[in-house]
């Protein structure tokens, strides 16, 4: 919470993956090991963040499930079951079917990333993929809707992106807003280019109709073949922040590779990039709010810790003084810590903390 206590959620093997947005209620999966078949699965969890109190979804031991959205009253989780995308209304999985998804590369499996309630209708986006193939999907109160896909869009990125024609049917839903409108889509995720290929993933916001392709020439110094590495949605959909990976000229002043924090302003279409926090250290931009407030966490080696920064109104605040205690650890025994545990590595036992 904002005051600075931390909830222990008493799981297995957790991987908390979303919150909702009042705060209220988090999801996830915990791994665990089947007694029946001995091999590790997924077992899908909801947290009541205001009572701790944490709620098991796995109808049976051998389900697989997994969990990306969950509403603010908690009744209501999206994501997979059975490795079909499915929503699970108040402990009881609806997978959501869709004949009409031919794709290539074997058995498609598929997730829905976030649910929409407007004008009475249930709106679930997501995706279908394959190891070489993947489509956005909708469905509008369980029913997939036909009209929306995004074939006809993407093929006519041939001509407009520097993707390779016979590997552009990865389409990775990154990101939705909250009222359902903004869309954040990669296309070719999985395949991740070399210096000097021809082939670049390209990271686009849809709204409606309109695309908006997030790459650009943002500085004289790097190669136009840099290309957006990681992307984050604001919960309003209307500012992207993450990484590009660049390649920076040579006999430039710059490294040959290196990862630049960003921030894109979806209405406006501009791109700002963060080299560095005014210590020198390089950033990794890691969450954006509705304002287009930057939350950085630095990943200089001399930083175990990671401390996080905030960047707002045209100025950078070190948020160190938010971490109180962990694990009834004082932050005036962290020095101790790394000092003991953490030296010459990047990292601590105590991991990233916001």
């Amino acid at each position: 919470t904002p005051t600075g206590k931390f909830l222990n959620l008493f799981t297995e093997d957790v991987q908390p993956k979303a919150i909702s947005e009042n705060g209220e209620w988090a999801c996830g999966a915990a791994l665990g090991e089947s007694a029946t078949f001995g091999y590790y699965d997924y077992n899908v969890v909801k947290w009541n963040l205001k009572t701790g109190t944490t709620i098991y979804l796995q109808e049976s031991e051998t389900d697989m499930c997994d969990a990306y959205w969950i509403s603010n009253d908690g009744t209501l989780v999206g994501g997979s079951y059975l490795n079909e995308p499915a929503y699970n209304l108040n402990g009881k999985w609806i997978a959501l079917k869709s004949p009409w998804i031919n794709l290539e590369g074997g058995n498609a499996v598929g997730e829905v990333v976030s649910i929409t309630i407007k004008d009475g209708d249930t709106i679930c986006l997501g995706w279908y993929y394959t190891q070489t193939e993947a489509v956005l999907a909708r469905w509008v109160n369980g029913t997939p809707d036909d009209d929306f896909s995004d074939y006809e869009y993407s093929n006519s990125y041939h001509t407009k992106t520097r993707i390779n024609e016979n590997q552009s049917k990865f389409h990775q839903l990154k990101g939705v807003s909250n009222d359902g409108s903004y869309i954040l889509v990669t296309l070719d995720a999985i395949y991740v280019p070399s210096a000097g290929s021809q082939n670049y993933i390209t990271t686009f916001v849809q709204n409606g109709d309109k695309v908006q392709i997030i790459e650009r020439e943002f500085d004289e110094r790097y190669e136009a073949t840099s290309f957006v590495n990681n992307a984050i949605m604001s919960s309003n959909g209307k500012w992207i922040c993450g990484d590009i990976l660049a390649f920076g000229k040579e006999g430039t002043d710059v490294p040959a590779q290196s990862y630049i924090a960003f921030l894109y302003d979806v209405e406006k279409d501009t791109l700002i990039t963060f080299d560095a926090l005014p210590s020198g250290k390089m950033t990794s931009a890691t969450a954006v709010d509705n304002y287009g407030n930057v939350y950085f966490r630095s990943v200089n080696g001399s930083d175990p810790l990671c401390k996080p920064y905030i960047y707002k109104n045209n100025e950078y605040t070190e948020l160190e003084n938010c971490l109180l205690a962990y694990s009834g650890i004082l932050a005036e025994d962290i020095d101790a810590i790394i000092t003991d545990e953490a030296a010459g590595t990047d990292e601590d036992d105590l991991g990233q903390v916001w």
